[in-house]
């Protein structure tokens, strides 16, 4: 270098050559299992293949809502390729575990049903704890022929099952869980009986939180664990009570 070279000119005509820079900053989604050096590696191939596509222009629409979104003047875009893989690890983790547990439960009879043996014996039924549902439902191919019915003002209901329709119920004379305390049972139980002949339903009671919350149930979502009176139960899987145990 010349004397009367700048030392910070030449600093800087070296710099893109051998310089590189330590201070990469980076976004990462909350919660991501992605290491630092993972999701840099993807931001890194996103910033070279954003150069030979411009991510600002949306590709070719192949759903309704999609189509709706681009005609309503919105912006388009594909899931970054790091969104991308922490969706593909979230689903992979997804739990397929449900609370649900076994109800044992004695329907209450009218005159002329008191004399039916079927309809007056004990039921075992699988029932979905879902707080998400406002009240106790029942599926109408659970319920014995013969059985009481009781008629209601008609309620539209949406449960993690589904939407469903009532306008009749039974009324659970005394409801047992068994898998808690075979004791112990709750008394006069309502439930809205749902048409389930043209779309079955993997339940044959929904117990909403109105009852959870009166009975106490307490649902762990993150322990997959159900509380009542003192004892915990699991999740299970789906179609457990279904399968000969």
């Amino acid at each position: 270098m010349s004397e009367n070279q700048d030392f910070f000119q030449c600093e800087m005509e070296l710099e893109p050559e051998y310089y590189e820079d330590s201070f990469s900053y980076m976004r990462m989604p909350m919660g991501s299992k992605l290491s630092p050096r993972e999701a840099f590696k993807i931001v890194k191939r996103e910033k070279v293949s954003s150069k030979k596509t411009n991510p600002s222009q949306p590709g070719p629409t192949k759903t309704k809502m999609q189509e709706i979104i681009v005609n309503d003047g919105h912006d388009l875009q594909s899931l970054p390729q790091v969104l991308q893989v922490q969706q593909q690890k979230d689903c992979a983790e997804i739990s397929t575990n449900v609370p649900v547990v076994l109800c044992v439960a004695k329907l209450k009879q009218g005159s002329h049903s008191q004399n039916n043996k079927r309809a007056c014996r004990d039921l075992q039924l699988t029932a979905l704890c879902d707080s998400g549902g406002s009240d106790c439902m029942i599926a109408y191919s659970a319920v014995p022929k013969g059985s009481t019915f009781f008629t209601c003002e008609a309620q539209k209901f949406t449960t993690a099952a589904g939407q469903f329709d009532s306008s009749c119920v039974v009324v659970l004379e005394r409801a047992l869980f068994p898998e808690f305390d075979k004791t112990i049972w709750c008394e006069d139980v309502i439930a809205y009986v749902f048409d389930d002949s043209k779309r079955k339903c993997r339940y044959d009671l929904i117990v909403g939180r109105n009852f959870l919350k009166a009975q106490g149930f307490k649902l762990a979502m993150q322990a997959e664990t159900i509380e009542w009176n003192g004892s915990k139960v699991s999740f299970k899987p789906r179609g457990y009570w279904r399968e000969p145990q």
